[in-house]
């Protein structure tokens, strides 16, 4: 106790350094975060949500203020605004700051859920000089139910995931890292063989395949040890809110009639995560579901839990909870830390099929919210049109094979759009024009595009629409050493006001991206073409022949129906791609977005 007292007259001296640099801000939060006491959970929950991205922040901020500087600014080409991400005095009692962030949570719409996934502060992390060593840290899950709910924010720590034999933890970090860069390695390799659209030989066709096939079932593994041993139960907190509001009224139904049958007063809290837990049920195992009642009921006998097990189990079933599996979800917003980014948290199996996007802080999703509100109807940013887009192929010159199959999708599918530039790279000048003047701008190349038009260029523009980066690696954190905050192409994007990127996580090869990015495309924006982009023979036009139609060729179940929601349209087409690492790569920052169609095209090949 002492020690925790010493601790907190130093952050209390602390509290009098002005703009400090992020990694202070962020530790000395985490810190204050760790010494606040059980009874309070909302200080607690306000420091975690301090301690994200604050350089990244002042950088926004910073941005702001420059450009509002010239007396001569234009409205309409602002930055994040700087009142929505700003930092608040130091000198702030806490118990306003907690609630002018409840304020921004009930000011957010209803139909979202974001949670913020964060890792807990780590000394030795704070001391390492060098990129090579990573942790595995006990995560804090902070759950937000937006709107006027009246369900306050709770925040829950998931310990570190351990081996049942020796019960040492387990570096999933670490192995996750490693795939990454293995991945990388791959590609390389991949590129100096595959020559002429094909590899030398059959010899090393099959090595490939095999490197391939053990980086995908070892992306699998980490993703099953992060969802079973890192998460375990407390997963059920990802899911979203039904759409139907008579299903939410079953859950609660549900769970008021089994805390009456077993005759237990609970807290707020702990009613709210029963919700959730009875909401993933069907995807629980019953040693998870056992560890979830010991959470919510401490202190009880061994065969209590088991006859609770028993209970909510037959609870759920009675009440065809399975059946709520197919329900469509409203949006869930992952609020990620940078050190956790690499993990493909949208293939863990309680929301693979589902909506989810990522935001780099709560300050960042409420700026970006406040700055497309008239926009945004029923929780999705609805103004995007399906006839203003355009695309940059090929820039680099060394895709053949990439620019003639996708220019044969676009001259197909989307013959209304701007012609892109293809095959030669852009200028600054007319990269920007490009980006600036679509709602909807697709950049297949390498990379993110970032060679072309500089990100320090990006945030000082107003990007208004949906920008897809269809590269290696386009939207992952960089680490510029680990006393640094990361830094990727896609922050520039949102402070410069884009509603959404999508991109790649890690390295991806052409054939695989392009038939991502056509289905992707194909099942978001409608078409008047005469046949679904699924009847088309995709060998040939893998091979990058013309685009011709089979018309014996049927077409997928999930694909029958124009998907109008940007995020599920991503989450349906992650099944196209032959490789795992493919499907797992490819991620939305930002906003939930419903692209507008006109009427005309409603009923066309959708």
């Amino acid at each position: 106790m002492e020690e925790n007292k010493t601790i907190q007259e130093i952050l209390n001296c602390m509290q009098n350094i002005h703009f400090p640099c992020g990694l202070v801000y962020k530790n000395f939060n985490k810190l204050k975060a760790l010494l606040c006491a059980e009874n309070n959970e909302l200080d607690r929950i306000y420091y975690l949500v301090e301690s994200l991205t604050p350089a990244l922040r002042l950088k926004s901020a910073l941005r702001y203020e420059r450009v509002t500087e010239n007396e001569n600014y234009e409205i309409s080409s602002l930055p994040l605004n700087k009142a929505n991400i700003n930092f608040k005095c130091n000198t702030t009692n806490v118990m306003d700051n907690v609630q002018n962030l409840l304020k921004r949570i009930e000011n957010l719409p209803s139909e979202w859920t974001l949670v913020q996934i964060s890792s807990q502060l780590n000394i030795k992390e704070r001391l390492e000089t060098g990129l090579d060593m990573t942790y595995t840290n006990p995560l804090d899950i902070i759950v937000f139910n937006c709107g006027q709910t009246k369900i306050k924010p709770f925040c829950v720590t998931a310990a570190v995931p351990k081996d049942e034999v020796e019960n040492k933890p387990i570096e999933i970090c670490s192995e996750m890292c490693s795939i990454v860069k293995d991945i990388k390695n791959v590609t390389e390799k991949f590129l100096l063989s595959y020559k002429a659209g094909r590899f030398k030989n059959a010899t090393a066709t099959k090595t490939y395949n095999e490197m391939r096939s053990e980086l995908d079932s070892r992306m699998k593994e980490v993703i099953k040890v992060v969802q079973d041993r890192w998460l375990g139960f407390w997963r059920c907190l990802l899911i979203g809110n039904y759409v139907s509001s008579e299903k939410e009224e079953e859950i609660t139904k549900i769970v008021d009639d089994f805390l009456s049958e077993i005759k237990i007063s609970v807290a707020d809290k702990v009613r709210n995560i029963l919700r959730y837990v009875i909401k993933g049920t069907s995807h629980l195992s019953v040693k998870e579901l056992r560890d979830a009642m010991k959470y919510l009921f401490p202190g009880k006998e061994k065969l209590f839990y088991t006859k609770l097990v028993k209970k909510i189990k037959d609870f759920t079933e009675s009440h065809y909870v399975g059946a709520f599996n197919s329900q469509k979800r409203h949006p869930v917003i992952l609020i990620v830390e940078e050190s956790l980014d690499v993990f493909p948290w949208e293939m863990l199996d309680i929301i693979q099929e589902h909506s989810v996007s990522r935001m780099p802080s709560f300050h960042f999703t409420y700026g970006l919210f406040k700055e497309h509100e008239d926009s945004i109807i029923n929780g999705f940013k609805r103004n995007i049109s399906c006839d203003k887009g355009t695309y940059v192929i090929n820039p680099g010159l060394d895709l053949k094979k990439m620019e003639v199959r996708l220019t044969n999708y676009f001259k197909y599918w989307t013959p209304q759009w701007k012609t892109g530039i293809v095959g030669r790279a852009p200028s600054a000048t007319e990269f920007e024009e490009l980006l600036t003047s679509n709602d909807i701008f697709v950049y297949s190349g390498h990379g993110s595009g970032s060679q072309y038009l500089p990100g320090d260029k990006i945030q000082r523009l107003r990007v208004n629409g949906v920008v897809f980066l269809f590269g290696c690696s386009s939207v992952k954190l960089q680490s510029l050493g680990p006393q640094v905050e990361m830094h990727s192409s896609f922050q520039m994007y949102l402070i410069a006001c884009s509603p959404c990127v999508v991109g790649a996580l890690w390295e991806v090869t052409d054939t695989d991206t392009d038939i991502l990015c056509a289905d992707f495309l194909s099942l978001w924006i409608p078409s008047e073409a005469p046949h679904h982009w699924k009847q088309i023979d995709q060998r040939r036009w893998e091979r990058g022949e013309t685009v011709v139609p089979n018309e014996q060729k049927n077409v997928p179940k999930y694909f029958t129906k124009h998907e109008p929601e940007l995020l599920k349209a991503l989450s349906m087409s992650r099944k196209a791609p032959k490789y795992f690492t493919t499907k797992a790569s490819f991620v939305v920052r930002g906003l939930p977005v419903k692209i507008a169609t006109h009427s005309k095209k409603e009923n066309c090949t959708t």
